[in-house]
């Protein structure tokens, strides 16, 4: 298990940590009300959060509850400002802490182990059979309702496992008790900094058996999507069934389960081959409905420019990785036009406005 962390909270309630979690926060939302009303007196907006927490006094606020159709439906809960910068505050502390406890092939939430590494690894694994001349089939499991159906008992009970530091258990104990999916102490927050690295902490204890218990090589979990890889199927359900009872132990159960031909196998938002992976068309179709949406906010001002071309610019770096320059262009194309005619009906309700004017 390995050295438990002590007095931690002196490290999270430092100065210049809270001061860089605030900064971290506040990226892209500098003019957000509640961003504004905690910048108006800064440093007692900080200072009081340092006193909480090092006194065992902080309690987080209300929630704020909002609906995603983004591919599917999901309720996402979005704490406060100030609760923001405590999450960011601590797991900006405890993160090292927490990346040690996990395996190598788990890709969420870990610094320089993102959807790209994923996707070169799996690739590596697809190879190594191909290498050996066997067909290679992938196991495919992900968990029903994931972070609404975690038990409070075992978030806390994971989160243990490395951290002893008295004020900081309050604090995470708290986040973590702040939300219910309606049956009490089942489930925790969706959109919190750390719930998400509660729910990889509870996850690792499936990594963790099937690592040590089951002598699984092709295993690595994005989050809650658990892929492994092998020429054996029988092995493959041998090895569901395993997983299915480890995640029985932590309250939780397996959604979709399948087993496929490891060729042109879809996880983490990409179809993947041995040699290519290219985005989904799901992927492509809710970046083209962003696209219009991002064009409509700028035309009407909701956005900046600048913000607007970060935006587009991530898109693209997702769509060229995923071998689709050819979508990319002919999205940009109408972008284009777009912006040239709500330009050119700017100009003309201007000079309409201005011709009325001097008739006047």
């Amino acid at each position: 298990m390995g050295r438990k962390a002590k007095n931690l909270i002196e490290e999270v309630a430092d100065w210049n940590n809270l001061v860089a979690a605030h900064k971290l926060c506040r990226r892209g939302k500098s003019r957000n009300r509640e961003v504004l009303e905690f910048e108006s007196d800064l440093w007692a907006s900080l200072g009081a959060i340092q006193n909480e927490l090092l006194w065992g006094m902080y309690e987080i606020g209300d929630y704020r509850h909002f609906l995603v159709y983004d591919p599917k439906r999901r309720e996402i809960s979005a704490a406060p400002y100030r609760d923001r910068v405590v999450m960011q505050a601590i797991c900006r502390v405890c993160e090292p802490i927490w990346t040690n406890a996990l395996i190598p092939d788990t890709f969420a939430c870990v610094r320089g182990r993102g959807v790209y590494q994923a996707i070169s690894r799996l690739q590596g694994w697809m190879r190594y059979y191909r290498r050996r001349g066997e067909t290679a089939y992938a196991l495919h499991i992900d968990v029903a309702g994931f972070f609404r159906s975690i038990p409070h008992s075992v978030a806390k009970r994971v989160i243990r496992r490395r951290i002893a530091c008295p004020l900081t258990l309050k604090v995470l104990d708290n986040i973590i008790e702040s939300m219910h999916s309606g049956e009490p102490g089942i489930g925790i927050a969706t959109g919190n900094l750390p719930s998400q690295w509660v729910g990889n902490l509870t996850l690792n204890e499936v990594d963790q058996a099937a690592k040590r218990k089951g002598q699984i090589a092709h295993y690595m979990r994005y989050m809650d999507d658990i892929i492994i890889l092998s020429a054996d199927k029988e092995q493959l359900r041998q090895w569901q069934r395993a997983i299915e009872m480890e995640l029985h132990k932590l309250g939780l159960r397996a959604g979709k389960v399948n087993i496929r031909e490891a060729e042109g196998v879809t996880y983490v938002g990409y179809l993947i081959w041995s040699f290519s992976a290219c985005v989904k068309g799901q992927t492509r179709r809710r970046i083209r409905r962003r696209m219009r949406g991002l064009q409509s906010s700028l035309a009407k001002g909701h956005i900046s420019k600048a913000r607007a071309r970060d935006t587009l610019q991530s898109w693209r770096a997702h769509l060229i990785k995923g071998e689709c320059r050819g979508f990319w262009r002919k999205r940009v194309a109408e972008w284009e036009l777009e912006a040239e005619k709500s330009e050119h009906k700017i100009r003309t309700t201007a000079s309409g406005a201005a011709r009325a004017r001097e008739s006047s």
